[in-house]
C-alpha cells in the first residue's frame, strides 16, 4: 500500500519547528493567512508542554486523515495550512477548543486556514461543538464534511440560530445537503464573476 503520511517522524516540538522550516513554501505560497502562520510559528517556539502534545496529536491526525487521491507531495498543500490553523486554536483559543475531538478541530481548522485572527473568534461562535459534532457524525470522509460546513455557513448567513442549523442538518439527508452546498458554492462563484 502506498505511504500517505508525510510527518511520521515529527515527534517533538523541535521536530515540528523543523517541519515548518522544511516546508516553508506551503506557508508562504499556500492559502494560509500569512499573519496567522507567522504568529503560530513564533508562538510554537514557546508552547507549553500540553500545547505541544495537543499540536503533535493534531498534526498526526491531519496527516493520517486529510488524504485525497491524486494529491502530490503527500497532500501537504492542504495538510500544512490545516495544521497551522489547528495550532492557532490550540495556542490562542485553548479554552474554547479544549472539548473538541481531533476530527471536530480538523473541520474547524480547515475552514479557518485562510482567515485572519479576528475571524477565528467569529468562526468559534458559528461552528460550535454541537454543530461540529453533527458535521463529523454525518460522514467520516473529510471531503463530504466540507459540504456540510458550507451548509452551516449558508444558514448562518441567513440569520439562523445554532438550534435551527442543527435541526436543518438533522432533518435532511446527506445527498440533498451536498447538492445544496454545491448549488450555494456555484451561486457564490457566479456572484463573484468566477463562473
Amino acid at each position: 500500500m502506498k505511504k500517505r503520511q508525510a510527518f511520521e517522524d515529527v515527534k517533538t516540538k523541535e521536530d515540528l519547528i523543523k517541519m515548518f522550516q522544511k516546508n516553508i513554501e506551503y506557508l508562504i505560497e499556500g492559502y494560509i493567512n500569512d499573519a496567522t502562520a507567522t504568529t503560530v510559528i513564533v508562538k510554537s517556539l514557546s508552547m507549553t508542554d500540553e500545547q505541544a502534545k495537543k499540536s503533535l496529536s493534531f498534526l498526526h491526525h491531519v496527516d493520517t486523515k486529510l488524504n485525497f487521491a491524486g494529491q502530490a507531495d503527500f497532500n501537504k498543500r492542504h495538510k500544512i495550512p490545516t495544521i497551522v490553523a489547528g495550532m492557532n486554536y490550540i495556542i490562542n483559543h485553548e479554552e474554547e477548543v479544549q472539548d473538541l475531538s481531533l476530527d471536530e478541530l480538523m473541520v474547524l481548522a480547515k475552514i479557518s486556514s485562510i482567515e485572519d485572527e479576528q475571524e477565528y473568534n467569529n468562526l468559534l461562535t458559528i461552528y460550535t461543538k454541537n454543530i461540529l459534532s453533527e458535521i463529523t457524525s454525518r460522514d467520516n470522509r473529510y471531503g463530504f464534511r466540507e459540504f456540510f460546513a458550507t451548509i452551516v455557513e449558508k444558514l448562518h448567513g441567513e440569520g439562523k440560530t445554532e438550534q435551527e442549523i442543527l435541526k436543518y442538518l438533522q432533518s435532511n439527508n446527506n445527498e440533498s445537503l451536498i447538492e445544496e452546498a454545491i448549488s450555494y458554492d456555484n451561486e457564490l462563484l457566479k456572484s463573484w464573476g468566477l463562473s
